[in-house]
């Protein structure tokens, strides 16, 4: 199983004022080396997935690839544009993680492949439970991807589905459960506020 990390950047941060969020600075990092840091002890491989400000992200000497589906498409043409890249040069499965969310778990790559292998699916994606609803919350940007979906889901952008569980849904998708101890390792930055919260959670030091 040949796996590369795909790190989705390719938004347009329109929430944070148009500043890219990759490059905001949380504590002493930027929210791109955050992530970086974490995915590079779980794939050997990582490219990223940019669409505006590119000349940011070479700082890091990593491949860059940009949506091939126009109009910003949202994640899944960052999902298409990583499964292309890795067809391309031997890879049969992306793991793909969000630039906004820094505190993913490190084990995040050795659970899904558990769950892939258990279950036979093509698609892992990552869920939480939340313990006051009791409810399962999914973080579709997390996942492990067969490469071989890619025609699939190029057509399937091409005609207009945008969601991406409504495009995972067709296919034989599995969900991989990850606790919530003190707070959701999915947390995302969408606003100033998080950004906040986002310190907060490490000078409690619970990462």
């Amino acid at each position: 199983m040949n796996i590369v990390g795909v790190v989705l950047a390719g938004g347009q941060s329109k929430r944070m004022g148009g500043a890219h969020k990759g490059m905001l600075k949380l504590k002493t990092k930027s929210l791109s080396l955050h992530v970086l840091d974490r995915l590079s002890i779980q794939t050997e491989e990582i490219i990223l997935n940019v669409n505006v400000q590119e000349n940011l992200y070479k700082q890091f000497n990593l491949p860059i690839v940009r949506d091939s589906i126009t109009d910003y498409a949202g994640p899944l043409a960052g999902v298409l544009a990583g499964m292309d890249w890795a067809y391309e040069n031997g890879y049969n499965y992306i793991l793909t993680v969000a630039v906004d969310t820094p505190f993913f778990p490190k084990d995040f790559l050795k659970k899904c492949k558990k769950t892939l292998i258990k279950d036979n699916c093509s698609i892992v994606l990552a869920y939480t439970t939340d313990k006051k609803k009791k409810s399962k919350n999914l973080h579709p940007t997390f996942g492990l991807w067969d490469v071989s979906l890619r025609n699939d889901l190029r057509k399937s952008l091409n005609s207009g589905i945008r969601k991406m569980l409504a495009w995972t849904a067709k296919h034989n998708v599995s969900y991989c459960k990850f606790s919530e101890s003190k707070f959701n390792p999915f947390f995302n930055i969408n606003n100033p506020d998080d950004l906040i919260e986002a310190e907060d959670i490490i000078e409690k030091g619970w990462v």
